[in-house]
């Protein structure tokens, strides 16, 4: 039932994924700047790398994993990690940080095009594998 998913990395992931809802919709609702707004945002923050990480992983565990699938998760992890930097300019390490994090754009970029050039390619050889087994069955 849960192949190829662990039961209890799926409900982590998913438990996760509705504890950074709520803390979205807190920060949302409160004022901006409030302690409460800062929490929430943290409360926010944690659970969503989690959800974004456990996505991946289940990527990695599956036979057919979904190219869409990867770069949302990595996206989501490049743009979580990039709102702390926003938050935390005047450190020492942001500088770095964010010359660093400019490759992640670049290889999300590099792997939609592999695969938009892969399917591509796929529904290519379907078509030819099909045309190749009508001429095939015609032959017989």
């Amino acid at each position: 039932m849960w192949a190829p998913y662990d039961p209890v990395s799926y409900f982590l992931h998913v438990g996760f994924g509705f504890l950074a809802v709520a803390g979205a919709i807190t920060a949302l609702t409160v004022r901006k700047g409030s302690p409460l707004h800062k929490k929430a945002g943290w409360v926010f923050l944690v659970p969503m790398v989690v959800a974004a990480v456990t996505a991946l992983v289940f990527e990695v565990e599956i036979d057919d994993p979904r190219p869409l699938a990867t770069i949302m998760a990595t996206a989501t992890i490049y743009l979580l990690a990039t709102s702390i930097l926003s938050l935390r300019n005047g450190s020492r390490f942001a500088p770095v940080a964010e010359k660093l994090l400019v490759i992640v754009p670049l290889v999300l970029f590099a792997l939609s095009v592999a695969f938009l050039y892969r399917s591509i390619q796929w529904d290519n050889d379907k078509e030819l594998f099909s045309d190749w087994r009508k001429a095939r069955s015609i032959s017989q």
